[in-house]
């Protein structure tokens, strides 16, 4: 038996599909659809695996003969990213149980009715890789003796791509705007108004470069120009510091902050590295529950005696599903959390590393709790 983490691994012979084949083949119902859907359309077995497509399916994956196609399942004919990473193929990684077309066509499968979910989907291509974004109906049929389903396939992925910029755009720019309000409040309370003026300026000009990164990631964010300048780490973790001392999300959260005793020097966007920590340290108190302790700190590493490298780093107590671990960074995927909470995870990875040339990652377990990860080049 072939091993498999999520689905059944096991296909249909050749001289088993054709027969399928030929059954449908003389089916009107068949010929129907797959001459009037006017999205994309699969015919799969109860093994998943593809018997037929439609003209627009095979125009999409620019297939010249479709005997190319049959046999194989629906994330192997779109050359899925984790399609084979097991010798079952499609659908039977680890990362497989969060793709809404197995779970689809196996709820199909499973309850013999009709099923819908999104399915999050990054397919390798000639350079780099493309995400999809596609709502899937699968409704089971019976054609000549045989269980099949009938896939309805619905390209989505410009529309969720901006909903997810306009998400995460939302979110951070709320996230500065509690900070102004919060500063602006203590202003009011205090009469020492030199004392919140460097605070309220320093946020409003974070606000201004939000609304310019929204621009650039709109467009071609891998293109952005970056405002590179010397970026003294005692800077940061200072406006850190003054950012969180009167936010919102803080309250009731314990927020420690470890500088370095010796002071990194970047060369780097300011205010991009900032988005960056600042969305991990929100999305680390959001998690935390009341009098729950989050870290942030940093250390230094080379392989030398001088350090190459200054890696910052958030933890917070709580562990993050592990379904969601899996695909944590994906443009597409939503961890249904609610409002806010998990939001810019994409943009972090994003803008670490496209845009700052750095490193973004994270471990997360039920003993050690979260720790997220951006790593810099520092300054010769």
């Amino acid at each position: 038996m072939i091993e498999t983490n999520f689905a059944p691994a096991r296909r249909l012979t050749q001289e088993e599909l054709s027969r399928q084949l030929e059954v449908i083949s003389h089916s009107e119902v068949v010929s129907v659809l797959l001459n009037s859907v006017s999205g994309l359309f699969a015919i799969v077995n109860e093994q998943r695996q593809v018997l037929s497509l439609n003209d627009k399916f095979i125009k999409m994956l620019g297939i010249g003969d479709t005997y190319e196609f049959f046999g194989l399942r629906p994330g192997e004919i779109l050359q899925c990213i984790h399609s084979d990473e097991m010798p079952g193929g499609c659908g039977t990684s680890k990362f497989c149980s969060t793709c809404g077309a197995v779970v689809a066509m196996l709820s199909s499968i499973h309850s013999d009715q009709a099923a819908e979910e999104t399915c999050a989907l990054t397919m390798r291509a000639e350079e780099g890789c493309n995400e999809l974004y596609l709502r899937i109906r699968s409704q089971p049929i019976r054609i000549g003796g045989y269980r099949l389903l009938f896939l309805f396939i619905q390209d989505i992925t410009v529309d969720q791509q901006r909903a997810v910029l306009e998400k995460t755009f939302y979110h951070d720019i709320n996230n500065l705007l509690n900070g102004l309000y919060g500063a602006s409040n203590l202003l009011l309370r205090d009469k020492k108004i030199e004392k919140y003026s460097q605070v309220i300026h320093n946020l409003s000009e974070r606000l201004i470069k939000e609304v310019e990164v929204q621009k650039m990631l709109s467009k071609h964010a891998t293109e952005a120009s970056l405002q590179k300048t010397e970026v003294s780490t005692d800077n940061l973790f200072a406006e850190i510091r003054s950012f969180y001392s009167h936010h919102p999300v803080a309250e009731k959260k314990h927020l420690e902050i470890f500088a370095p005793d010796q002071n990194v020097h970047l060369y780097s966007d300011v205010s991009l590295v900032l988005r960056v920590l600042c969305n991990m340290i929100t999305n680390a108190l959001e998690a935390s529950t009341d009098n729950e302790v989050v870290k942030v700190g940093m250390s230094k590493v080379g392989m030398s005696k001088v350090a190459d490298r200054a890696i910052f780093h958030v933890h917070n107590n709580q562990m993050i599903p592990e379904n969601v671990q899996l695909r944590l960074f994906e443009k597409n995927f939503s961890t249904k959390h609610g409002d806010g909470r998990g939001l810019g995870t994409y943009s972090m990875k994003l803008i670490g590393e496209k845009l700052l040339g750095g490193k973004v990652e994270f471990t997360s377990t039920d003993s050690e709790g979260t720790t997220f990860t951006l790593s810099l080049p520092v300054m010769d």
